[in-house]
């Protein structure tokens, strides 16, 4: 039984498909393994501009690593966040120089809500 196994095993019909078979799947799991990496560094970075409140998050190198019904869901959620920042919704600087906002509440939870979307894989 072991003779007829082996003989199997090693015989090029076999083993030619099977290291072609194993050398594809290895190369599909590393290529997913680096859009993984890839992704999770540029939602850190979004992640990162979000939490600070910078005045101009950079959404394009996010944006590049997503797909196509994850752009959608992020161009949407970019429109309303720069209408939450937008002219409309700001007030005059305080004592401090710090801009306000008439709705705070609208400006957190559209940043919230980008913030869902760098969730790392």
């Amino acid at each position: 039984m072991q003779d007829v196994v082996y003989g199997i095993i090693t015989h090029p019909t076999f083993f030619i498909p099977a290291g072609l078979f194993g050398y594809l799947l290895g190369n599909w799991f590393t290529i997913g393994r680096d859009r993984r990496k890839e992704f999770n560094e540029a939602a850190e970075a979004l992640f990162r501009e979000l939490t600070n409140e910078s005045i101009n998050p950079d959404f394009n190198t996010f944006r590049r690593r997503l797909s196509w019904y994850e752009k959608k869901r992020l161009n949407k959620c970019v429109t309303e966040y720069k209408e939450a920042r937008s002219d409309k919704n700001k007030t005059n600087r305080d004592f401090f120089g710090k801009q306000t906002y008439r709705d705070l509440s609208l400006l957190t939870t559209t940043r919230d809500d980008l913030i869902k979307l760098t969730k790392r894989k």
